[in-house]
């Protein structure tokens, strides 16, 4: 199965840019990558076989990373190089990066070895790089990422400080700005029986990065009051990393060899 995206490590931040033309919303331009992992196999000397991989339609300046032409692989029975690649192509009406391996060396020194059974390759990393643009999310309920949200929920835990009547500029960018209000429960006499207070907030969430569900998500967000604040009120600001990474690690993608 085909995996689509870097890890949010190796995903780099090409630009942070609006893409404003008819018809289509701003956007983030960042480097990806498509990447899977094919065996070859082939009854003898000559014999080819091939492999594919998708990309994305809107995708542009894409590249083979490899594997590339004249690549060789050995057999997983003899451990002798038995094939190569001769081709690798891109089909851009289909959106697909295509590879042809032809059975070469020692498939054709020592065709004893593989009459009958043919010759067979281990996995093969796959990968295509390109340029897309992508939405951009927030992870505004403490996790499941939400478009442009209305609710920020700061304190996770127990719900007593929240950003309401958000509204946002500079969305899909590499940071986005947003006003609203700032909700804070006085806890007095405790946070069960205490009152919500509500003071003008501004917002700012930037780090864009890629995520375990496979989109792009702002990790940072910092705020600060531009007029009245409760009592030990501050500005403030936090990693938001963990909504977009839970378990700490990539799920989706393949190690990067």
């Amino acid at each position: 199965m085909s995996t689509r995206n870097p890890t949010a490590l190796i995903a780099t931040l090409a630009a942070a840019a609006l893409f404003l033309t008819a018809g289509r919303a701003p956007a983030l331009v960042v480097q990806e990558y498509s990447s899977d992992y094919a065996a070859f196999a082939g009854d003898g000397c000559g014999a080819t076989s091939a492999a594919s991989l998708r990309y994305p339609a809107g995708a542009w300046n894409v590249s083979i990373r490899r594997p590339l032409i004249g690549a060789s692989f050995k057999d997983v029975t003899t451990d002798n190089v038995v094939a190569q690649i001769t081709a690798a192509t891109l089909d851009r009406d289909t959106h697909h990066a295509r590879w042809t391996v032809t059975g070469v060396q020692d498939a054709c020194a020592e065709p004893s070895l593989y009459a009958g059974v043919g010759w067979e390759t281990d996995d093969v990393y796959l990968r295509v790089d390109f340029t897309e643009r992508v939405h951009t999310y927030f992870a505004s309920r403490c996790g499941n990422g939400r478009y442009r949200p209305h609710t920020i929920i700061v304190a996770c835990g127990d719900g007593n400080f929240y950003f309401s009547h958000l509204s946002w500029h500079g969305w899909n960018t590499s940071v986005a700005h947003g006003r609203g209000r700032a909700n804070e429960n006085d806890c007095n006499p405790f946070c069960a029986a205490g009152q919500f207070h509500a003071y003008p907030i501004e917002v700012r969430l930037s780090r864009p990065d890629l995520c375990d569900d496979g989109r792009w998500d702002y990790t940072r967000i910092s705020w600060r009051y531009p007029g009245p604040r409760g009592p030990g009120d501050h500005d403030g600001a936090q990693s938001w990393k963990w909504a977009c990474h839970p378990s700490g690690v990539n799920s989706v993608d393949p190690v990067r060899p």
